[in-house]
């Protein structure tokens, strides 16, 4: 789609989902690794680059192991939360767009304390 429509690496964001931010958490950067995501890895195949804006959206699995855990379903209070991260998700992209990387990074790359009772929520 890149070289078919000839758009530019300065005007490409992705956006995944990753299993090792917690949940709720986000991480803006670009020219950065994959860090062991594998859509990430196909994608800097494909694009031939690790120079791409990337919005990390954090699922966070805890200890359990990756497969079990992306194919369980969302705890009760993971539901209760989507809307809002999505919200997020969509002001940190409208912030990129508008702002760029750099001020819209500054406002997504926040760590968030656990709730010990959202842990154990099921």
């Amino acid at each position: 789609a890149k070289d078919y429509l000839k758009i530019d690496m300065q005007n490409i964001l992705i956006v995944v989902d990753d299993a090792d931010i917690n949940f709720e958490e986000f991480r803006l950067k670009e020219d950065s690794t994959a860090a062991g995501h594998r859509g990430l890895k196909s994608i800097e195949t494909h694009l031939n680059t690790k120079n791409y804006a990337r919005l990390r959206v954090g699922i966070g699995r805890e200890k359990k192991e990756l497969k079990a855990y992306v194919l369980d379903r969302f705890t009760k209070t993971e539901k209760e939360k989507l809307k809002e991260i999505t919200k997020k998700a969509l002001s940190f992209i409208e912030l990129y767009l508008e702002k760029g990387i750099k001020i819209a990074a500054n406002k997504a790359n926040v760590r968030l304390k656990k709730n010990v009772e959202e842990k154990n929520d099921t």
